[in-house]
């Protein structure tokens, strides 16, 4: 076995060869990836339109394609990725403009003059192009603009390294497909699918209705809080009621950056894209006839499944009193029976962290 280290850092792979700052390299290696990898660039499409007829049409009558990063024009700049599609005899058929995000960039958006800038671009295709917002977490877009969160490129990618008929993925499109997968994960501070296991949260007052099946919603403010109150986005959450007892496990679904009262076009849009599986408009019209949120600040709104709720088999409470913080614990911790700090009625959580 031989392993590739660069700049003393182990572990390395073709990805960490890209030159530049963090958010160009995980761009330019998303492009090469389209390029190489035609699952890859298939489910792309499919995440994009939602839509396997169209796509598989697309691919046939459209077989050249040309995945251009970070393209540049005199008076008009940069743009991230686009992804030309031509047919057998070079004629325009279909553009995607990608404005890509870092995805440490929780919530950040793209506006239509970002979008629409890039047309000179694309000036050939028409009104065949689709413009991409790839971002961290959900967030409104501008009309037109189609919104892709990279928690789904990963979801994307480790879909394909997991699917079942592993030999149709040709062994050097595998490799490059893990090597960009590994590459994404282990960028510090962002890039994995969630960055703790369970986030307590004081409820004390309201447990009932965030954990009523009508709303299993939680909302925090986005503006960025004190470095030592860091909000990071969790697997679980587990609230807090009387006396800081915890009784149950709610599985985060997503979390969406939204202003409540504002942007009902996106939660509708959201919910026709999940076919109603969520019911967010619902539960959204649930939560604000019985919390009553203050202002229309953008907000930070934790969507949770409503079947995959785990029934502790103890109460749990912390070991001392957090008050209002919401600590971050593993998962283990809620099940663990550690006979110097347990008594007969509770899991005690030894500390906060």
């Amino acid at each position: 076995m031989v392993e590739f280290r660069l700049y003393n850092k182990l572990g390395c792979g073709y990805f960490d060869l890209i030159e530049g700052e963090l958010e160009p390299k995980q761009t330019k290696g998303l492009g090469l990836l389209l390029a190489k990898s035609p699952t890859v660039l298939r489910g792309f499409l499919g995440l994009v339109w939602k839509e396997k007829k169209r796509v598989e049409t697309l691919l046939s009558e459209a077989p050249k394609v040309v995945v251009h990063c970070e393209p540049r024009m005199e008076k008009v700049g940069r743009a991230d990725i686009l992804i030309l599609f031509y047919d057998e005899h070079y004629s325009s058929r279909q553009a995607f403009v990608v404005e890509a995000k870092s995805i440490k960039r929780r919530g950040a958006k793209v506006n239509e003059k970002q979008s629409k800038g890039y047309e000179p671009f694309v000036r050939e295709f028409g009104k065949n192009v689709d413009y991409v917002a790839l971002t961290k977490t959900e967030a409104p877009v501008s009309e037109g603009v189609k919104s892709l969160t990279w928690e789904r490129i990963l979801r994307l990618l480790s879909d394909i390294l997991q699917a079942k008929g592993r030999s149709m993925v040709a062994n050097q499109e595998r490799g490059l497909i893990e090597d960009y997968f590994n590459f994404l994960i282990h960028i510090k501070g962002g890039m994995k699918l969630y960055e703790e296991e369970v986030m307590s949260i004081p409820a004390s007052e309201t447990i009932d209705i965030v954990t009523n099946p009508n709303c299993l919603l939680y909302e925090q403010l986005a503006e960025e809080p004190k470095k030592e109150n860091v909000y990071k986005t969790a697997l679980y959450l587990a609230f807090r009621g009387k006396r800081g007892v915890m009784t149950h496990l709610y599985k985060v679904d997503a979390i969406i950056r939204v202003r409540l009262r504002h942007d009902i076009a996106f939660i509708k849009a959201l919910d026709k894209e999940h076919e109603g599986k969520w019911d967010l408009e619902s539960r959204l019209q649930f939560y604000t006839d019985h919390v009553h949120p203050k202002g229309d600040e953008p907000k930070y709104l934790y969507i949770l499944n409503r079947e995959e709720i785990i029934t502790l088999p103890k109460k749990v409470k912390p070991e001392v009193n957090v008050q209002n913080s919401r600590p971050y614990y593993k998962l283990s911790e809620f099940f663990e029976k550690d006979p110097e700090r347990n008594d007969a009625e509770y899991i005690v959580l030894k500390k906060k962290r």
